[in-house]
């Protein structure tokens, strides 16, 4: 595939799918259950899964050095925009959390400039990898 946006797009929406995996099928197991709990209950289990998706999702490319599994599968890394370099763990937290916050807004820049909020503000883009 050699539309490098697009390739970014699924690679983003691959780690989206792999933290719904990983949260869906212990919830599937367990739905029969929550419809019997109390509501403070459900409320915290809410709250738990929240943070476990935010957690995933910030993380993500701060546990693989600047590849998630998505830019893994689809061959790309997150780089330094001046000097060409793989990314510091802290920008790559920085990265990740305006990532998270901006991911509605990030899909339609990634289409059509090839960018996310976050690639600007962190001064980071997403590329082919080169070992």
């Amino acid at each position: 595939m050699k539309n490098l946006n697009i390739r970014k797009l699924l690679a983003l929406y691959f780690d989206w799918i792999l933290i719904a995996l990983i949260l869906g099928i212990p919830m599937v197991l367990i739905s029969p259950l929550i419809f019997k709990l109390p509501y403070k209950t459900i409320v915290f289990i809410s709250l738990v899964l929240t943070v476990v998706v935010y957690f995933l999702f910030t993380k993500r490319d701060m546990l693989f050095k600047g590849r998630s599994l998505g830019k893994r599968f689809f061959n790309l890394a997150v780089y330094n925009e001046l000097n060409k370099e793989l990314l510091s763990l802290n920008v790559l937290q920085k990265r990740g959390i305006i990532e998270f916050f901006t991911f509605p807004i990030d899909f339609f820049l990634i289409l059509f400039e090839g960018k996310q909020i976050a690639d600007y503000v962190c001064r980071t883009e997403v590329r082919d990898y080169k070992k």
